[in-house]
Order: C-alpha cells, then structure tokens, then sequence
C-alpha cells in the first residue's frame, strides 16, 4: 500500500491555482477523498486525462497537478518564467509516458527486490507531480524536492517515452537523496572531485566516468559540466546507469561492458551507492569476468 501524499502537498498540487473552490467542494474530506474530488475539479473536462490521473493516484498514491510559481531557478541560464500548464488536450501526453515510466519502475523494483540481499531503501514513487511550461523549449526539464517532481511540458528531455522514464528516475533518486540527509554530498564529494580536477572540461577524459550521455549545450557531460558543478547530479546519473543496467540484466541482456568496471572510480561511486539506497543488489557480472 503507498503512503497518503501529505494534504498540504495534495492541495498545493491539485488547488493552488483554484483554492475557493477546491476548499469548497473537497475541503471537508479526509486526505484521500480530498484528493480524488480534487482531481475530478482539475480534470473534469478532460475524461482521457481524468482517467490517466486517476489511475496514477489509485496505484501509486502520486497527485498529479501544476506548479503555480511564477519562476524557477534554471542554473546557468538563471530565472525564467513559468506558467501552469495541466496535463490536458495537446500536453495530455506527458501524462501517458509518466504513466507508463511510473509502472516500469514498480515492475523493475518488483523484480529486483525478490532477488536483493537486504530491503531496497529507495521510495519509487513521489507524493506529487506539478506540471509546469516555459515559454519555449527550455531547461530545466524538470526538478525534485520534499516529495515533489515539477514537469516542464517544453522541457527538452521530454520528446518521448525514453526520455520521460530516465528523467523521472533522475529526479526520484534526489527525492530519496534528499530523504537520506543528502548522502551523495557526504559519501561521494571526493571522488567527484578527484575527477572534476583530473579532467576538467576535456570529454575525452571525462568519457569513462561519465553516467550517461547527456551534454549541457555548449559544454560537456551534464554530471561533470561546470556549469552544473553538483555532485548530486553526478549521483543521479549513476543510479539511473544502475537502474538502465539492471533493466537490462532482468530481461537477459546484461550489458557486455558495465559502467562500474569502466574505472576504479566508477566502482567505488556503485558501490557505495547500491549499498545504501538499493540492498546491495547487483546482479552483473564481477568486472574481472568481462572480457
């Protein structure tokens, strides 16, 4: 059974933007019931989008509603304005492929922990998801904090399913970071020194380190960037390279060449890292078996 989202976190997501009404007609209900007459509020004039939400809230106890900020904080392209932008008509997609990316989670975590030495200490869900637009295709994508995954509808990592699900992994291993006290910044801020000072800004040399291929315009590997500079965001990228590994590794597809093999610095960011969020479950091969 999944945990009640909190109400607050509830009528933020779902009223924010409609507070007389929603407190109107739902108010008086416990949590849940709260949130369902809130959701028929957000999407009642969309029955396909209604269904999509209903069936993400029924599953997995996860709101699906807006960001009302007016901005966000977007790095090194600084703040930009924001609107709400509902999961609706033309955007009704991104609720299909959250969806979709939701459920293969639980499936692979399903899998996974039947086969882990010790409980997975990772939480496969958020409370809520706050969709959110930029005026034009623009980063952030997306972001996560206390519970919550806002969701840029132009973000550029959205153009499909693919995109979606790795996203969505990233930002739920900093919702768990963040729940374990920020354990990437206490276990991991050596090593992703060490390499950020050996390579710089040189692809060539941060290639092997790197987690996954995603590049900040204009510079480099986004988990090494300088522009991003954070070692949470190296520490997300490797816990998707573990998840996108372990995918693999259930369907009988191993990776020939594993991330964790690749450098010395690699293992030592894995291990730590399957340790404490997911029961030191590995299931590929040891590195001195690869050819």
């Amino acid at each position: 059974m999944f945990d009640t989202p909190p109400r607050a976190v509830a009528f933020d997501a779902l009223c924010a933007d409609d507070v007389e009404r929603c407190r109107a007609e739902c108010s008086a209900r416990d949590t849940i019931e709260f949130a369902s007459c809130a959701l028929e509020l957000r999407y009642g004039d969309d029955a396909a989008s209604l269904e999509l939400a209903r069936s993400l809230f029924d599953g997995s106890g996860v709101v699906v509603g807006v960001e009302t900020s007016p901005t966000v904080e977007a790095g090194h392209l600084g703040e930009l304005p924001i609107s709400p932008a509902p999961p609706v008509g033309p955007y009704r997609r991104h609720l299909e492929w959250v969806v979709e990316s939701f459920r293969s989670v639980e499936d692979t975590f399903a899998a996974l922990a039947a086969k882990a030495p010790r409980p997975m200490m990772f939480r496969t869900r958020p409370y809520a998801l706050r969709f959110y637009k930029t005026e034009s295709r623009s980063f952030p994508s997306a972001w996560a904090i206390d519970g919550v995954v806002a969701y840029n509808v132009e973000g550029p990592l959205f153009q499909g399913r693919d995109g979606v699900a790795a996203t969505l992994f990233h930002e739920l291993f900093h919702l768990n970071d963040q729940g374990h006290g920020f354990w990437s910044v206490r276990a991991l801020v050596d090593t992703y020194a060490a390499i950020r000072t050996q390579c710089g800004n040189d692809d060539a040399c941060l290639a092997p380190y790197a987690p996954d291929e995603t590049r900040v315009e204009g510079g480099t590997f986004y988990a090494f960037d300088e522009r991003v500079d954070d070692v949470r965001e190296y520490a997300a990228d490797v816990a998707l390279r573990w998840f996108r590994e372990h995918e693999a590794a259930l369907r009988g597809e191993p990776p020939e060449a594993p991330f964790r093999c690749a450098t010395p610095e690699n293992l030592t960011t894995w291990t730590l890292l399957v340790e404490e969020f997911f029961g030191a479950t590995d299931l590929l091969p040891p590195c001195e078996e690869q050819s």
